[in-house]
């Protein structure tokens, strides 16, 4: 919006729009009296959600094929690294069902100090909430928590696309790691074990990161817990949830929602 005369300004909406959106814009009566404001354009109620993220996923997946569609506009390419920003911004407590389309793979970590073993886990469900595998793993001397999160997240990775899984919603309860992954130039010195997760990244069809409260983590995080707390160092792929996790699964899933 071009503050000065109150009008838009149309150079950058085209640059930054397609055509039939930059003309429904461009068409609209703009109000200098009223304050700005940040509205996802995916939901009903204006604030991002998961399921509402899967949908757009699969949306750009189909319209980024060369054959049918032409190359899409700056902004439009950007929107990986927007839904991370966003799905921080109005994250939900509770765990939420993944769209039937995709699995959701929780991950967490545990980590006291660099001189002690480390924790991390990873546990999928579908859209009913149903456990389908989780796995431990124990790790030696990593210098931060950051790390042990990046850890996870290549863990996991390589796990699921091992696993022949193609479309995968991933929820951490850290944000710098879901930022390390999809902006790794602002982490320089994990450069290597960023490249290493990434490439990885690079065999599943389709995904996401979201950031998550630990309500909505508290299963991998309790399974990644055991390994620090418990001295349980045995590293494991497993099919469904821990049996003794069990209760804390089924409640997830009870108090589970979706809105799409």
């Amino acid at each position: 919006e071009d503050a000065r005369y109150g009008t838009w300004d149309a150079e950058r909406i085209r640059h930054l729009f397609g055509e039939e959106d930059a003309n429904h814009i461009l068409g609209m009566k703009t109000n200098l009296q009223r304050s700005d404001a940040v509205v996802w354009g995916c939901s009903r109620s204006g604030t991002y959600d998961s399921q509402s993220g899967y949908k757009l996923l699969n949306l750009l997946h189909t319209i980024e094929n060369p054959m049918t569609v032409p190359t899409l506009p700056p902004i439009e390419t950007k929107l990986w690294s927007n839904l991370w920003k966003m799905s921080g911004v109005a994250s939900l407590a509770g765990w939420q069902k993944p769209c039937p389309s995709f699995i959701k793979c929780n991950i967490g970590s545990s980590w006291i100090d660099a001189s002690r073993n480390c924790g991390v886990a990873w546990l999928t469900r579908n859209h009913y909430g149903v456990s389908l595998a989780h796995s431990r793993r124990s790790y030696s001397v990593v210098p931060s928590p950051l790390e042990v999160e990046l850890l996870c997240f290549y863990w996991a990775v390589e796990s699921l696309s091992t696993m022949r899984y193609e479309k995968v919603g991933f929820e951490s309860t850290s944000y710098l790691a879901g930022e390390a992954v999809l902006n790794p130039e602002n982490f320089p010195h994990l450069s290597g074990l960023i490249g290493a997760i990434r490439e990885k990244f690079s065999l599943l069809r389709l995904w996401s990161i979201a950031y998550v409260h630990k309500e909505a983590n508290r299963c991998s995080d309790a399974i990644a817990l055991s390994v620090t707390r418990d001295h349980r160092y045995t590293s494991y792929i497993a099919k469904d949830g821990p049996g003794w996790l069990l209760q804390m699964i089924l409640e997830d899933a009870v108090g589970a929602y979706d809105n799409y």
